[in-house]
């Protein structure tokens, strides 16, 4: 999937039309437009615009979900629950994983909604879990060489906060892939430049 059309999923996760997200962002329509159809890269003022309106920026850019994420759960909506806290993708994540055969009624028929909805993560490939694990050191050094490689290279300052914002993007989807890639991490100090 294409970071346009993760940009689509997102914006109708938060249910914005092309406009009401145009309006929101302070770009015109057709920008949005070419965003979505991967015509027009996007610009780390509009990536820091995108977060201050609540779309998750890890996994545009890299396809990297954050668990934290709140999801709308169709189940959930149909059954009118006055949930008292907000629905997450680590919720999901772990509803969908829920096998057992033990549970309320009202349990066993989430379970079974589960396995035919289409935001289910098992569905789609995503992790089920996340464990925390220890910070790979040798990858986070070739990391920073990376960065400070392409910002020599491409002779952009970039302020701390920005650096930081790309070394933990950049950190995150390396771990998940399991390699360092030069020319992505170019990539991000240019958008983020």
């Amino acid at each position: 999937m294409s970071i346009g059309s993760r940009l689509r999923e997102e914006r109708e996760r938060i249910r914005l039309s092309q406009a009401d997200f145009a309006e929101k962002s302070g770009v015109h329509r057709n920008t949005i437009a070419r965003y979505e159809a991967d015509k027009t890269q996007l610009g780390a003022s509009f990536i820091d615009t995108m977060r201050a309106i609540g779309i998750d920026v890890d996994y545009v850019l890299f396809g990297i979900p954050n668990p934290d994420a709140p999801v709308d759960c169709p189940f959930i909506q149909a059954q009118k629950f006055d949930l008292q806290y907000v629905f997450t993708l680590k919720n999901c994540r772990d509803k969908a994983a829920d096998s057992g055969a033990l549970g309320s009624p009202i349990a066993h028929l989430w379970r079974k909604a589960c396995k035919e909805c289409p935001k289910n993560p098992i569905k789609h490939g995503l992790p089920i879990t996340q464990t925390p694990v220890d910070i790979d050191g040798p990858l986070l050094l070739a990391l920073f060489e990376g960065v400070e490689e392409a910002l020599l290279k491409s002779e952009l300052k970039i302020t701390p906060a920005k650096k930081a914002q790309a070394v933990v993007m950049l950190y995150r989807a390396f771990k998940a892939s399991g390699r360092v890639d030069q020319k992505m991490i170019e990539e991000v100090i240019a958008l983020a430049g």
